[in-house]
């Protein structure tokens, strides 16, 4: 019994244009584990997080600062690299999309924690008579 799967074939990625998106994340934690983390225990279990209160705003403003910074680095680093999202409620870290060939040197850089796979996720309607067979099913029968 085989217990890992086997290598996806990824010689068709090394070749010229094919980009890669991943999540970076940076080292200050994110505003709401930071807000928890401010919480006396036991008191105000069940509070909602509040995005407009004063330390709520500073602190989202230093993450700011810091993902400016940490993207700053990349795009000297890496200048094909384009930012296309942000992150600093649940995740403190950015999507950035970049050739496939210059992902070691991301992995190296010192801006960055971790990084992470990006993926895309499609509806997929299961509904309906032809997940069902239905239509096989009525044509063959000739029942409705």
């Amino acid at each position: 019994m085989q217990k890992v799967r086997p290598a996806p074939d990824v010689s068709g990625l090394t070749s010229p244009g094919n980009r890669v998106r991943v999540v970076v994340t940076l080292d200050d934690q994110p505003l709401a584990a930071a807000t928890f983390a401010r919480r006396l225990p036991g008191l105000a279990r069940n509070a909602k997080l509040n995005l407009s209160s004063s330390f709520s705003r500073s602190y989202l403003s230093r993450l700011e600062t810091a993902q400016a910074r940490a993207i700053a680095s990349i795009r000297a680093q890496i200048p094909e690299a384009v930012v296309s999202r942000r992150y600093q409620v649940l995740v403190n870290g950015f999507a950035v999309s970049l050739p496939y060939e210059r992902l070691p040197e991301l992995l190296d850089s010192d801006a960055v924690q971790r990084v992470y796979p990006s993926y895309s996720y499609n509806l997929n309607l299961n509904r309906g008579p032809a997940v069902l067979g239905a239509t096989a099913f009525s044509g063959l029968t000739g029942a409705r």
